[in-house]
């Protein structure tokens, strides 16, 4: 299946936005497919930007998509986050991870800055299904992203989640 696909938390029916940014997905499968090929998520997320754009996302590009996290004197931004991608109009956020999404914990690191970020109200995380290079074959990234955010969502007495959802997509 292609891609693969799920939201969080897992008793609460997906929101229409799924479905638009699944579609953007699918129609860069040929480009982006991590079976078929090993890619950088920066290159990744070359292929997705022109039908995230069509969508409504800005994308970062030249210089960095940042999200407030604090303000200080006078309303400055004292402290704030990079994103790959981000939706004014419903607060979506977007990660676009490679290899080291699970190896290097880069999920956690995003799920953290999207619950911190001022204005986020969902996420979205993209991983490889599989990542392969010339010298190693690691874990499937995007099963292994499931496990910890199966571990992380079926408590929320112990970790509490602000966002209203978010979608992990494994491309």
């Amino acid at each position: 299946m292609y891609p693969r696909w799920r939201y969080y938390p897992v008793w609460r029916k997906p929101e229409p936005w799924v479905e638009e940014v699944l579609g953007v997905f699918a129609t860069a499968k040929d480009l982006i497919n991590s079976a078929e090929r090993h890619l950088e998520s920066p290159a990744v997320q070359a292929h997705l930007r022109p039908g995230l754009e069509a969508i409504g996302f800005r994308i970062e590009g030249a210089g960095k998509l940042t999200r407030p996290v604090l303000f200080g004197d006078e309303g400055s931004v004292v402290k704030s986050f990079n994103v790959d991608g981000f939706r004014e109009a419903d607060g979506l956020a977007l990660e676009v991870e490679a290899g080291g999404a699970v190896y290097n914990n880069r999920i956690l690191l995003d799920l953290i800055k999207m619950c911190l970020a001022v204005d986020v109200r969902s996420g979205i995380i993209a991983v490889p299904q599989q990542y392969t290079t010339p010298k190693q074959t690691w874990q499937p990234p995007y099963v292994e992203s499931l496990k910890l955010f199966d571990s992380i969502y079926a408590n929320p007495e112990r970790f509490r989640i602000p966002l209203d959802g978010l979608l992990v997509v494994g491309y």
